[in-house]
């Protein structure tokens, strides 16, 4: 889970990314749900007005948050080796805890074309 504004934004596995809004506190209502260009949605991350989605075996996607109520697809991972589970974002770079392959640093300079720069290895299975 992570948020934005007035929406809160949970992966949902294979039910995609739920859009909940969040504010005012007393009409909390889940608006949108997307499942277009993701597979199995295990973590998110909001930085810079983009969500920033850890895909399992897909890689990792990212979408504008230029309207929150309605995240819009820029780009994902072309190649991907592992299962990304989590994300972090900062600056130009991303970083996806991969499972047994440990931790990937994913250039996002581009966000139409991410692209993995290095993975490093961790001990057991990097989760989050």
């Amino acid at each position: 889970i992570d948020s934005s504004k007035s929406y809160a934004y949970v992966a949902e596995g294979v039910g995609g990314i739920a859009v909940i809004q969040i504010s005012p506190l007393n009409s909390i209502i889940r608006i949108k749900e997307m499942k277009t260009n993701l597979n199995d949605c295990r973590g998110i991350c909001v930085s810079n007005g983009k969500l920033f989605v850890a895909d399992d075996k897909f890689g990792m996607a990212i979408f504008s948050l230029s309207n929150p109520a309605s995240p819009s697809f820029i780009g994902k991972t072309s190649s991907w080796t592992g299962t990304a589970l989590d994300v972090f974002s900062i600056g130009d770079h991303a970083y996806v805890a991969n499972g047994l392959n440990g931790l990937s640093m994913v250039d996002i300079s581009n966000p139409s074309a991410p692209s993995v720069v290095k993975t490093v290895d961790t001990p057991g299975l990097a989760l989050d």
